[in-house]
C-alpha cells in the first residue's frame, strides 16, 4: 500500500456537492472544438468589453508577445511590464506566472489578459500569462506540461521580462469550475 493512498480519499466536504454535479460529457473532439469556439468567439468577447473601460492607460505598461518551444511544437505567451513614470528602462520587478482556469479544455491568453493588465500596473508586478495546449486536441498531460515548461522559460529569462526573481516570483492562476449545487 502506497504511503500516499489517504491522497485518494474523497473530501468529505465535496461529497454532497459530488452527488447532484452531472455527470462529465463525452465529447468528441469536434463537440469540444465547437464549444472552445463559442468560448473563445462569444464568451471572451463579452467578458472583454466589460472589463475594457477598467483598463490602466495603455502607457502604464508593456506588452510582448512570444512562442516558446514546448515537446512536440509550440506555446504563446503574453509578458506584460509595467513602465512606471520615471522607472528607467533596467528597473526590474518581482515576476508574476499566471495559468488560466479552463480545466485545461477552454481558455487562452485572453482569458485573464485585462485582470492581469490591472495586476501589472497596480502591483507593479512584470505577468507571465501562457497558452497551454487544450485537450482533447491535446491530451493530459500535455497542457500540464506546458505548464511547466512555461515556468521554466520565465525562470530563465527575467531579463526578457523586466524582472527579478530575487524580488518575488509568484506562481498564480485561475479556476473556473461552476458548481451550482441543486436544492
Amino acid at each position: 500500500m502506497s504511503q500516499y493512498s489517504h491522497l485518494s480519499d474523497v473530501d468529505p466536504e465535496f461529497v454532497p456537492i459530488a452527488k447532484v454535479l452531472p455527470p462529465p460529457p463525452d465529447w468528441s473532439k469536434e463537440e469540444a472544438g465547437t464549444m472552445q469556439a463559442y468560448f473563445n468567439e462569444q464568451f471572451l468577447p463579452m467578458v472583454m468589453k466589460h472589463r475594457r473601460p477598467k483598463l490602466p492607460p495603455e502607457w502604464a505598461y508593456r506588452i510582448h508577445d512570444y512562442q516558446i518551444p514546448v515537446e512536440g511544437g509550440e506555446m504563446a505567451i503574453r509578458c506584460l511590464t509595467p513602465t512606471p513614470a520615471g522607472a528607467s528602462k533596467a528597473h526590474l520587478f518581482p515576476l508574476l506566472y499566471w495559468v488560466h482556469g479552463g480545466g485545461w479544455m477552454f481558455g487562452n491568453l485572453d482569458n485573464d489578459d485585462f485582470l492581469l493588465r490591472l495586476v501589472c500596473v497596480e502591483l507593479r508586478i512584470s505577468v507571465v500569462n501562457i497558452e497551454y495546449r487544450l485537450a482533447p486536441q491535446h491530451l493530459f498531460p500535455t497542457g500540464l506540461n506546458d505548464c511547466y515548461e512555461g515556468l521554466k522559460w520565465a525562470a530563465s529569462h527575467p531579463e526578457v521580462l523586466s524582472a527579478s526573481t530575487e524580488k518575488g516570483f509568484i506562481l498564480g492562476g485561475s479556476l473556473r469550475v461552476p458548481i451550482t449545487p441543486q436544492h
